[in-house]
């Protein structure tokens, strides 16, 4: 994927905070754009239409590509995974992103801001979409291989580059909205409210496949052969944890940044019993997870 895949923004910009003058010729542009028929169906009234405006202002966009591309689902701002890749581009010109797959099994994705010297992995797969929930909707089905793609760039924007976001940090189809697979656009009711569906819950315990996939290195115990002392992990000893804060995809993907880095499981139970105070990765908060990551990312166990 090279920028032209994403959306293109222009630099420059005004003050965030509209004056009176500009509210009032906000007031009068949404008015008369509503009467056209050409915004999405949920941008209904003047006041829908200055909101969209006012978050595009924030973000240094148009007001037209501001209406195709920001969704306000239940009340909170979202915004097109293309778009936030091109304010990526846009705002870190320096910064390397590597879509290494992009396929119906998932997207891989490299990426480091300009001043960073390695590269972090993100990675959303069929097995992660399917454990969420999502594989059983139309876009999924329609579109697998682009919903598993935007769904890792948005993760990525996140956990790298959320200056870039001005804290609208979900796409409307995170937030549970029907998306329509050809375009993106969230789809509407008659009365032109976006169709949203409950968001997933994630089971109080995951199943025992997931756990099995991602049973903590580190807490792993061990037997000793006695004739030639390896030593040798018994399953059958292994103790399950269920993470605490953190959704399993999480300790999949934090134990992937880990061993890319040349890391060792003692020696992450190290930097977490020293930092943190904590015996185990499953203990870890959403704070301490971020922090970690970044630590585990970029610095380099080579030495």
């Amino acid at each position: 994927m090279t920028h032209e895949t994403a959306v293109t923004i222009r630099q420059g910009g005004s003050s965030v905070i509209p004056g009176l003058d500009e509210v009032q010729l906000m007031l009068r542009l949404g008015g008369a754009l509503c009467k056209t028929g050409f915004l999405p169906k949920a941008v209904n009234t003047p006041e829908k239409a200055m909101a969209i405006m006012l978050y595009g202002k924030e973000l240094n966009i148009p007001p037209m590509m501001a209406f195709s591309k920001i969704s306000v689902i239940q009340g909170k701002p979202t915004m097109a995974a293309e778009l936030m890749l091109g304010i990526i581009y846009r705002d870190h010109p320096g910064a390397e992103i590597i879509f290494d797959q992009m396929d119906d099994n998932g997207c891989v994705i490299r990426a480091r801001r300009p001043n960073e010297r390695n590269l972090q992995t993100f990675k959303f797969s069929r097995e992660q979409a399917s454990a969420l929930g999502l594989m059983g909707k139309d876009n999924y089905s329609k579109q697998l291989a682009t919903m598993l793609q935007w769904r890792c760039v948005t993760a990525m924007a996140r956990a790298k580059f959320p200056d870039c976001l001005s804290g609208i940090s979900y796409t409307p189809e995170e937030l549970g909205a029907d998306v329509d697979p050809e375009d993106g656009s969230v789809m509407v009711d008659e009365s032109g409210s976006p169709i949203v569906q409950e968001p997933p819950r994630a089971p109080e315990t995951p199943s025992e496949e997931i756990l099995d996939a991602v049973v903590e290195p580190d807490i792993q115990s061990t037997d000793k052969t006695p004739e030639n002392g390896d030593t040798q992990v018994s399953t059958n000893q292994t103790e399950k944890k269920v993470p605490k804060f953190l959704s399993v995809p999480q300790i999949k993907r934090m134990w992937a940044i880990a061993k890319e880095n040349g890391f060792q499981p003692h020696e992450v139970k190290t930097v977490i019993e020293k930092e943190y105070g904590l015996e185990s990765t499953y203990d870890l908060n959403e704070k301490q997870y971020n922090e970690l990551c970044e630590y585990l990312a970029d610095i380099p166990n080579d030495v």
